[in-house]
């Protein structure tokens, strides 16, 4: 593979060479990762330089630390409510994660500053309350009912809803 590339770019080089009547070597973008020790250098610094770098994942606290003032403080008022309601509040990676007897009732994720609450709730059992229906998605599927918290009302509805799950169980 990469011998068939090393042949594919010194090609390319000789003729753009012979057509600038100079040698072109060290002149392309890839030619700074370009290393003359290794065997198929061209190929080698190709193939880095045109590796796409994948992004860097935030975990929850780092997005809540680069959150809004005003996100920040309804996650703080919200985990406050359903800590006095005796539901455990725990931080991982990718949310936090909410349980009562150790049953999965809600996780509540953080994008840029949206803040989510996704509730083990059947999604057509309360229209009453904006919700998306998260149930297509596998993260989502024990949780599906899913409330974006964007006011003080919405934060008050799912701390009733949160209620209203530990009362059926």
């Amino acid at each position: 593979m990469r011998l068939n590339l090393q042949k594919e770019l010194d090609i390319k080089k000789w003729i753009e060479s012979e057509r600038a009547k100079r040698d072109l070597c060290s002149t392309y973008n890839y030619c700074s990762k370009c290393d003359k020790t290794k065997e198929n250098p061209c190929a080698i610094a190709y193939t880095l330089y045109n590796k796409k770098e994948k992004p860097n994942v935030l975990s929850f606290q780092e997005k809540l630390d680069n959150a809004k003032d005003a996100t920040k403080d309804k996650f703080k008022e919200l985990c406050l409510e359903i800590k006095a309601s005796g539901v455990k509040v725990r931080i991982c990676k990718k949310n936090v994660t909410l349980r009562y007897n150790k049953q999965l009732i809600g996780l509540i994720s953080l994008t840029r500053n949206s803040l989510k609450i996704h509730l083990a709730i059947d999604p057509q059992s309360h229209n009453e309350i904006p919700n998306i229906d998260y149930s297509s998605k596998k993260t989502y599927q024990q949780v599906p009912f899913t409330i974006k918290l964007t006011t003080k009302k919405l934060l008050k509805d799912a701390c009733a809803l949160v209620d209203e799950i530990i009362e059926s169980e």
